[in-house]
């Protein structure tokens, strides 16, 4: 009987030693303004982090929008993801975001790019269409 006891502690404690600790997803919210060939949107927009805050973390996992007038953000998507992040002193670049909107034909993909103050994130980009002719994605915004 003291075998089996003992038996089952040592494998209750390999177990919870073997688990491996995972890192923490955060959020940060802010306004996200779109712009492609003249039509504009103002969004409330999400970043899904892969760490605690915008410093620690090396992916941005997600990029969600929604509101505007008559709900017209949620007809743009953020694919592509997870987001890998690069740093350069204060400047962050996001690399490999595509945007599909379905209020204008064609989509964009490129980076976008940002600069960090604490833990806030001002994003001040151009993402190149996809398609010829159907124009560039503006993209600006400030999460905190």
């Amino acid at each position: 009987m003291r075998l089996i006891i003992k038996a089952t502690s040592f494998i209750a404690l390999l177990c919870a030693a073997s688990t491996p600790s995972q890192a923490q997803n955060s959020e940060v919210s802010g306004l996200m303004g779109i712009m492609k060939k003249n039509d504009q949107m103002i969004c409330d927009g999400v970043l899904t982090l892969s760490g605690s805050n915008i410093q620690e973390s090396t992916k941005i996992e997600d990029i969600s929008v929604t509101g505007g007038p008559f709900s017209i953000c949620q007809l743009v998507s953020f694919l592509n993801s997870p987001y890998d992040i690069e740093r350069d002193g204060n400047q962050l670049t996001v690399k490999g975001v595509y945007i599909d909107s379905y209020w204008t034909p064609g989509g964009c993909e490129g980076d976008l790019t940002g600069t960090i103050n604490g833990n806030s994130l001002t994003i001040d980009s151009v993402i190149p269409e996809v398609d010829p002719g159907t124009g560039d994605c503006l993209v600006k915004g400030f999460f905190s």
